[in-house]
């Protein structure tokens, strides 16, 4: 269960890599060289330019920092489940293998399955904050590796003026266009020779350019709440920095997304707690330990970052927003659908 719910949600990339790297590996294996020539090509080109087939799959090095940080969250979720409760008398007739295993399916399943062992109610409350937490960024790990491994959408937006000379790669151009009759000259963006020349006129056209412009403020990946990118601001006039220069640039790339996601997210939440305990002030009163406010940022998180758990209510067997009014409902369910 805990596979499935990894393979379906946080460590989905992982998993479909892992399965066309296998596949790969098996034909070239059980196959002799001239057998399967095509399907081998296209499972080659699939693992070397993979964000130019599907958005979910990496290359190799960002899927392996995507495994990484999976495995550091979860680790870390699976020690607080059991450093965190030591005392806990919810754990008392738990045996410490079994606890063990319970602590691992819970790290795994919290940040998105939505199933627990033990209700989130009965855990200690350090360990509840520390799945809010987890809640919230258990997304940011693939969105990053998605955002920072995109490095062909500006290429096909268009031609921009103050751009760097682009060299496509002959062997991804042999492997995309194999024997379609088109001869692709050098320094031509994969554009082949045949085309009219109507278009490639529109594409150096100052209108082309600007209209470029505008789709790739609109469109490209540089980061919620990111600055845009260097080379589509007009008044500068440095040189374009190097988008693969290193191990800094990278962390300040991830940075960067780190800061702009937060940032675009964090009002959407502030703003739900605050209209939800408006209404439940009533509520509030009455029972002050059951409605307070981190339980109600307890749920809200949970239903931002679309996992499902809840810390549930004493005196019945569903959800925490079920004790809510309408309205207060209302206020979750678009907080799940911008979500």
């Amino acid at each position: 269960m805990g596979l499935m719910i990894l393979a379906g949600n946080t460590a989905y990339p992982l998993f479909l890599r892992l399965i066309v790297w296998t596949g790969l590996k098996l034909l070239k294996y059980f196959t002799t060289d001239d057998a399967y020539e095509s399907l081998k090509a296209t499972l080659e080109f699939i693992l070397k330019y993979p964000r130019r087939v599907y958005t979910n799959l990496f290359p190799s090095r960002p899927t392996w920092w995507l495994f990484f940080m999976l495995t550091c969250l979860n680790s870390i979720d699976w020690v607080a489940f059991e450093v965190m409760n030591i005392g806990n008398l919810a754990f008392k007739n738990i045996p410490t293998g079994s606890r063990i295993l319970d602590g691992l399916f819970q790290a795994l399943a919290v940040r998105s399955g939505g199933f627990y062992v033990v209700p989130i109610s009965q855990v200690y409350i350090g360990l509840q904050v520390l799945y809010v937490t987890m809640m919230y960024i258990s997304v940011y790990p693939v969105v990053i590796t998605m955002r920072h491994s995109n490095i062909y959408e500006e290429r096909s937006l268009g031609i921009y003026s103050g751009d760097g000379v682009f060299k496509p790669d002959a062997e991804a151009a042999v492997l995309l266009f194999p024997a379609d009759g088109h001869v692709y000259a050098p320094n031509t963006n994969l554009m082949p020779s045949t085309a009219p020349t109507l278009v490639r006129r529109l594409s150096r056209s100052s209108a082309a350019v600007d209209i470029g412009h505008a789709l790739q403020r609109t469109f490209t990946w540089n980061g919620v709440g990111a600055p845009p990118a260097m080379h589509s601001n007009k008044s500068y006039k440095g040189p374009i920095p190097n988008r693969s220069d290193g191990s800094s640039s990278r962390r300040g790339f991830i940075s960067q997304q780190i800061h702009g996601q937060m940032a675009h997210d964090i009002w959407w939440l502030v703003l739900a707690v605050l209209v939800i305990t408006t209404i439940e002030t009533s509520n509030f009163m009455a029972d002050p330990v059951t409605f307070s406010v981190f339980n109600i940022i307890f749920e809200v998180v949970s239903a931002y970052g679309t996992v499902g758990i809840s810390v549930g209510i004493p005196t019945d067997a569903y959800s925490f927003s079920g004790a809510w009014h309408t309205s207060s409902k209302l206020v979750l369910c678009l907080v799940m659908l911008r979500a």
